[in-house]
Order: C-alpha cells, then structure tokens, then sequence
C-alpha cells in the first residue's frame, strides 16, 4: 500500500493520466525499502540492542575470570594458612597445621582405620584396615555372582539327567509290579544325552 500511496504522489495531486514505467516503480520501491531499512529509530533500536549484547558478555566473561581467580587464590590461601587445634577449653592442642594436611589425615586415617565386618570402627581380634574390608567387599559380590552363575550352568544338566535317570527307575519298577505294558512301554527307550555323547 505504501508503494501505491507513493507512486500516487509521485505522479502529483491532479494528474489524470495514471500512466506506469518500470523507472517509476523501481525508484518507488527503492525509496519504500530504504525508508524502512534505514529508518532512524529502528536503526539506532538495533544498534543499541548490539551494542548492550556484546558489552554484557564482555562483562560476563571478564567477571568471571576475575571471580574466578580471586576464588582460587582464596581457597588456596584457606587451606595454606596454619591454624592451631584448642580443646574444648581453648588451650593449643598439639602442633600449628594446615586445613590442608588435616585434611590429608583424616583422609588417609579413613582408609586405615581398623573395621569390623560390618565396616563398623572396631579393634577387635577380627578387624581390619576399612580399605581392605572395602576391597574384600567388591571382590566377594563378583565372586559370589561369578560362582552363582557357574552353579546354574552345572545344576541344569544335572537335573536334566536326574529326572532322565530318575524315570527309567520309576519306570522299570513299575513294569516289575504291575506287569502291564504301558503306552510309554510300547515306545522305543531314547539315548540320553551322555550316553549318546
């Protein structure tokens, strides 16, 4: 419509002869598309939303490399700086350390502390570092999965030439008592699996 309305004005206000060219319209769209692209608040709007855009994610990154560092330089400084252990009554409780070295001691005191089977702290005659009864642990639920599935794989056969064993006795008994032939007795006796192998 606005091409239309400026075509219309491009001819003047009281032409009657309405006549078209090429010229006339490729210039009437041109001014359209410009007036619309370069229009001074839509521009300035765009420019300025960029220009928010990329100094946010410069701060962004710049704080956050700053935050980083000095978070860094903070934590290392906090498990550095010796401190001296109080008892309860706040008189110094052995040597100056670190968070650091504590917390390497307690680390390494756990993995060495005497357990019991349940992993309960215990020094009785049965216990033993938490590592090794750990370890223990791991090693015995894939060992005892590992020899379930063993046990599966033997027991099948054997329950297969069981009852094969199992009714050839029942069925020679049987023939023995009651001296009649059966339909069963009629068939021809199969080859098990061992004998047959």
């Amino acid at each position: 419509r606005a091409v239309l309305i400026s075509l219309s004005s491009a001819y003047g206000q009281g032409e009657t002869d309405m006549q078209l060219d090429n010229e006339t319209i490729q210039k009437a769209v041109v001014a359209e598309v410009a007036d619309r692209v370069f229009d001074e608040e839509n521009w300035t709007r765009l420019v300025t939303e960029n220009v928010e855009k990329r100094i946010s994610k410069l701060f962004d990154e710049r704080f956050t490399a700053i935050a980083t560092a000095k978070i860094d330089a903070l934590v290392h400084d906090g498990f550095s700086r010796t401190y001296q252990p109080v008892s309860g009554f706040g008189q110094p409780n052995g040597p100056e350390t670190t968070i650091g070295r504590k917390l390497e001691g307690l680390i390494s005191n756990f993995w060495t502390q005497k357990v019991n089977s349940e992993g309960a702290p215990s020094d009785g005659y049965n216990s033993k570092p938490r590592a090794e009864w750990m370890l223990t642990r791991i090693v015995a639920a894939d060992l005892s999965e590992s020899v379930k599935q063993q046990a599966a794989n033997v027991a099948g056969p054997l329950k297969d030439m069981l009852r094969k064993e199992m009714h050839g006795v029942v069925n020679k008994m049987l023939g023995e008592v009651f001296h009649v032939r059966s339909a069963d007795d009629q068939k021809p006796p199969a080859l098990s699996k061992v004998e047959g192998a």
